[in-house]
């Protein structure tokens, strides 16, 4: 089994904060649904090949909000990893951060569309990142197939 935490700090507010409308911000059920569906079926040897797997397919779900987007942080937590003396799991983490450079540098044929500066913003349940932007934290456990020792 393993989790993840995926961070999105936002360069300015996501139009929902002021509308309330779940098609003006990141959904949160669209990126576990896309987690799920993307690992569903497939075995993973290292915590490392899965979390840049599946920082590229949230990348790709994240292009339309590209002009909000300032970083995207991806931490996969192999809960009980076939090591021995290993207690509490481990973890790998993808970071990246988009200030001064646009998303469209890291995206294939997409113009950066927005400011490039981050401008503080922030509303009640997220908390502030480096008086930068704004976080939203999204736990989405995932079951993946089970590997025993003796495949390992």
């Amino acid at each position: 089994m393993v989790s993840f935490n995926i961070d999105l700090c936002f360069k300015v507010c996501p139009q929902g904060a002021y509308t309330d409308n779940l098609k003006d911000v990141v959904c949160y059920l669209k990126i576990v649904e896309l987690i799920t569906i993307f690992c569903q079926g497939k075995c993973f040897n290292v915590v490392e090949h899965l979390t840049e797997s599946i920082y590229k397919a949230i990348f790709d779900y994240l292009n339309s909000f590209q002009h909000l987007i300032q970083s995207i942080k991806i931490e996969t937590r192999k809960v009980s990893p076939p090591v021995p003396n290993i207690h509490g799991g481990i973890s790998w983490t993808h970071y990246i951060n988009f200030i001064n450079r646009p998303l469209a540098e890291f995206a294939s044929a997409r113009e950066f569309v927005g400011d490039t500066e981050p401008q503080p913003a922030a509303y009640s349940n997220v908390r502030e990142e480096q008086s930068t932007g704004i976080t939203h934290k999204l736990p989405a456990e995932v079951e993946l197939c089970k590997r025993s020792n003796e495949d390992a």
